[in-house]
């Protein structure tokens, strides 16, 4: 087992798992990820030549067996945390997201924040043309209750698609936000899964770990480094 710095918040580690283990503690869970002491395992079943978690942590995964695939991350006070997650096969981004994004929350995770069943607001859908890309970009601008009143708007430029608004509004209508408006542009494969991770005291990082040696390699090392982020941080 690849052992965890004492200072790092979140890191990647590597055991000889086996199929049989995995696909029965898959079963057992009745998820796709799970905690096993201060660890957190991602399990992927998926005919394909790769596979890469994505989401909270991201990082390419190990072919156990055949199409059956492994990521595990060691994470200081598991029990705080929770983390969206999705697996990536083949670089199929659009169908990872289709079907939204899970998360895997701790016992003593924050609660998740309200959110409005049906907007006040304005939800706009837009399809903005290009000379320079292949399509269209989809951008959505939320413009919450209030915001042609006020003198002071907050404005809010987001990425992926995520406008967020169903989180926003009740901020706006319980006064803890200023009136806002959000203009979010969808990736290329057009979806709004928003990539949620949080580890008490961590930092969210640039890197994103890779195996050393090929995923689909029979003995890959451990991957090398990953990164959470802090609640209440920027970006949240």
């Amino acid at each position: 087992m690849e052992a965890c710095d004492s200072e790092e918040e979140v890191r990647p580690v590597w055991r000889p798992w086996t199929r049989t283990e995995l696909l029965a503690r898959r079963e057992r869970e009745g998820a796709a990820c799970w905690a096993e002491g201060d660890e957190l395992i991602f399990v992927c079943q998926a005919d394909a030549d790769q596979v890469r978690l994505t989401g909270g942590l991201q990082s390419e995964m190990w072919r156990v067996e055949g199409d059956l695939w492994v990521v595990g991350y060691r994470v200081r006070r598991l029990d705080q945390a929770f983390v969206s997650y999705a697996f990536v096969p083949d670089g199929d981004f659009a169908a990872a997201f289709a079907g939204g994004m899970a998360v895997w929350r701790g016992p003593a995770a924050p609660e998740p924040p309200a959110s409005a069943d049906e907007l006040q607001g304005e939800l706009r859908h837009l399809q903005v043309p290009s000379q320079h890309l292949p399509a269209a970009r989809a951008v959505h601008a939320y413009l919450s209750p209030g915001w042609h009143e006020s003198p002071r708007t907050l404005v809010v430029q987001a990425a992926d698609g995520a406008h967020r608004a169903h989180v926003l509004e009740p901020l706006v209508l319980q006064a803890g936000c200023r009136p806002s408006s959000v203009s979010a542009l969808s990736s290329s494969v057009a979806t709004t899964a928003v990539p949620r991770s949080t580890c008490p005291g961590g930092t969210r990082q640039g890197s994103t770990p890779t195996w050393p040696s090929s995923p689909t390699s029979s003995r890959p090392g451990p991957p090398t480094s990953s990164g959470c982020r802090r609640p209440g941080s920027a970006g949240w």
